[in-house]
């Protein structure tokens, strides 16, 4: 399990959700990046890679979002990664190491 977001963080300073997962699921934390244009060749072929490219922006720039009236209105606070993660691992029933 993890215990510092500093650790998930590449290199390139880069956050990497999928470490979280490989963490959690006691796996090993290897990943591979492949560029746009790789992407969007594959998504010729491959529905979700259409997707992923178009949804690219939500990876290779940092965005803010503000939950504060939802909070408020519905009086709800948002799940952190780590512990997302730790459910959805915890629920799937996918064996570890």
């Amino acid at each position: 399990m993890c215990s510092s977001s500093a650790t998930l963080r590449p290199s390139s300073g880069t956050f990497i959700p999928s470490l979280l997962f490989a963490r959690e699921m006691e796996r090993g934390d290897k990943y591979q990046l492949i560029s746009a244009w790789m992407v969007r060749v594959l998504g010729i072929f491959i529905p979700f890679m259409k997707e992923l490219y178009e949804m690219r922006y939500q990876f290779d720039r940092d965005y803010f979002f503000d939950s504060t009236k939802f909070e408020k209105y519905f009086k709800s606070k948002p799940t952190s990664y780590a512990l997302g993660v730790k459910e959805i691992v915890s629920q799937s029933g996918v064996k570890r190491d």
